[in-house]
């Protein structure tokens, strides 16, 4: 039997909101995506309004995914609201927004550096690669 080798990530690897993490870690999902969200879609899907989940089909690669309502409201809309991935974020907030902002799509440092246009895709590296994954984001599978 031959030992499995894990590829250490680089600029170029694509990461992504692991769903499993925030399960494993008992972290509520939902507060984060909520906290993600811009005035409008926090207004038409308050915290005690149900939310279904359809087909999103991402414009730019025709791929399908499943998100909810608010998810959807925020790829939509807040995504292409000013300042909706501002430099007074966080970095791993602005991470997270980029990821959540193209519904999960995984990308690459290079890739969300050229989103959050902060800081470089080696740091965002390190910053993802870290001793504890940050709000779920892990290499995509």
């Amino acid at each position: 039997m031959s030992a499995v080798r894990l590829a250490r990530p680089m600029v170029d690897t694509p990461f992504q909101i692991n769903m499993a993490w925030w399960e494993r870690n008992r972290r509520d999902f939902m507060t984060f995506l909520r906290e993600s969200s811009c005035p409008d879609c926090l207004s038409r899907f308050p915290l005690d309004a149900p939310l279904s989940e359809a087909d999103y089909i991402d414009a730019e690669t025709g791929e399908v995914r499943r998100l909810n309502d608010l998810w959807a409201c925020i790829v939509e809309e807040c995504a292409h609201a000013p300042g909706y991935i501002s430099p007074d974020l966080p970095v791993a907030t602005a991470i997270f927004r980029a990821l959540v902002s193209r519904g999960n799509a995984p990308l690459s440092p290079v890739q969300i550096h050229q989103i959050i246009q902060r800081s470089n895709p080696q740091t965002i590296l390190r910053v993802l690669t870290g001793p504890t994954a940050i709000l779920g984001i892990l290499p995509a599978v």
